[in-house]
């Protein structure tokens, strides 16, 4: 199988991959079904806003592990990684179907979340190495897997344990026990396809594998033509048994490549703290959910078929944009697209609460949030590794995504901040601001490709037998 046709399965598997792990993000648009559920089994009663707090923490531990699985993806098979985040994913869902215990399954969902986290980057990698000149298009892709499952992930979720849509009991403030069956039997069918799912999604993934030892051959090839060009007519043939040879255990990195260097030196240096800055200030757009945005057009007076349609469109909108944005990625230098990217996102943020209440501006305001969430997730980690190179941009992205997901951690907070349209416009008026300071951070970025290299390691014995 040629290098091509595997790095266009293993693009097809990361898609199919994080149409996986974007579960873990979507399940709060179904989370009253899962409270209803817990509080009929436990026989207990808690608030909603409890659930919220969980799986706002559970983006913490998902982002702690995301530097984990770039670091072991390294060290060992990618392929393996991935199967080990999919496989704890697995068994914490299981743990919640078998053992509904509120404190199980809090446990559940700190290692689904974990498995999630270890599994999000290694794929990435493999593309990158693969498509080189096509890392936007080909990234952007993987990501719409996740833009898919916001797509498809609540309608079926919501058809298939509420089809009717029954309102709650109001005395229980919870839902008819045969809805709580119906969320028990979707929880296991859901398991069953994320489980063929997942041996698809390993099945499709090629890791990179370089031919180190094609290249040493070359490089041996190239010393041997230059060294018996100058070699004396004494005859001496013993230049050969002094070359490198193919099965030896010397060290390969700089056949590769690859040079080392201490991580605290790319961790101050200027381009990555202006990065992690940029996308820390406008990933507060994205963590507006779609919820918010409904409850935003109900006080705006837009209709609730009006807003399914909108919320629909959102969706759709998002899933395109994954690969757009990639693509012109390839093309277009990242400044000015981020530049790009930036202008919408001050536009809406500082007109949205001025042309929502009408519904043309309603739509214009969620086609345009929609474009912007997907930008921050496919344009983010390619721009790292276009400017660090692949596997420094990997870990450093990684790191600094461990700031970029606060904001996912504060989304109950911002719910009830947004609980008027007076605190709407506020909020807005702060994703405007720092919208603003992401552009004044992104003028003064000098783009260029950073190489961060040490000089390479000479071979002593080498260099003095090419001066005989």
């Amino acid at each position: 199988m040629s290098q091509r046709t595997k790095g266009i399965l293993t693009v097809i598997g990361a898609f199919v991959l994080h149409f996986i792990l974007g579960t873990l993000h979507t399940w709060p648009s179904i989370s009253r079904y899962f409270h209803s559920y817990l509080a009929e089994v436990n026989k207990i009663k808690f608030s909603l806003t409890y659930l919220d707090i969980i799986f706002s923490l559970v983006n913490a531990f998902h982002s702690i592990f995301i530097p984990i699985g770039v670091i072991l993806s390294e060290k060992y098979n990618p392929s393996i990684i991935i199967g080990l985040g999919l496989i704890m994913k697995l068994i914490a869902n299981a743990l919640f179907i078998f053992t509904p215990n509120i404190i199980i399954v809090t446990i559940s969902l700190v290692i689904c979340a974990s498995g999630c986290g270890l599994a999000y980057m290694p794929a990435i990698i493999s593309i990158w190495k693969y498509f080189p000149n096509n890392k936007g298009v080909s990234t952007g892709t993987a990501f719409a897997g996740f833009g898919l499952t916001r797509l498809l992930f609540k309608y079926v979720s919501i058809y298939m344990i509420n089809p009717f849509e029954e309102l709650p009991l109001p005395e229980r403030e919870r839902y008819d026990t045969k809805i709580n069956n119906n969320f028990l039997i979707y929880l296991k069918k859901s398991e069953i396809f994320f489980s063929f799912m997942s041996i698809i999604c390993i099945l499709l993934i090629f890791p990179y594998e370089k031919n180190i030892k094609k290249e040493k051959n070359e490089k041996n090839n190239n010393i041997k033509d230059e060294s018996n060009s100058k070699k004396s007519e004494n005859g001496n043939n013993n230049l050969e048994d002094k070359l490198i040879d193919d099965e030896s255990d010397s060290d390969l990195s700089y056949f590769e490549g690859e040079q080392k260097i201490p991580l605290r030196s790319l961790l101050i240096s200027y381009p990555f703290i202006q990065l992690t800055f940029i996308f820390f200030f406008t990933m507060i757009f994205g963590s507006i959910e779609l919820s918010s945005m409904k409850k935003f057009g109900l006080m705006n007076g837009h209709s609730e078929d009006f807003l399914w349609y909108s919320s629909l469109i959102w969706k759709v909108v998002n899933l395109l944009c994954y690969t757009l944005w990639g693509f012109l990625l390839d093309i277009i230098k990242f400044k000015k697209l981020y530049m790009i990217i930036l202008s919408g996102e001050i536009l809406i943020s500082s007109s949205c609460y001025f042309i929502s209440s009408n519904k043309i501006g309603f739509l214009l305001y969620s086609i345009i949030s929609a474009a912007v969430n997907s930008a921050n997730i496919a344009v983010a980690p390619t721009s790292f590794a276009m400017i660090f190179g692949i596997d420094k941009g990997a870990l450093l992205f990684s790191i600094s995504s461990l700031l970029h997901n606060t904001f996912y951690i504060l989304r109950p907070l911002i719910s009830n901040f947004t609980a008027s349209k007076v605190y709407f416009l506020m909020f807005y008026l702060v994703i405007c601001l720092f919208s603003m300071l992401a552009s004044i951070i992104l003028c003064f970025f000098v783009e260029k490709q950073y190489e961060y290299k040490i000089e390479e390691p000479q071979d002593i014995e080498l260099e003095e037998i090419k001066k005989e």
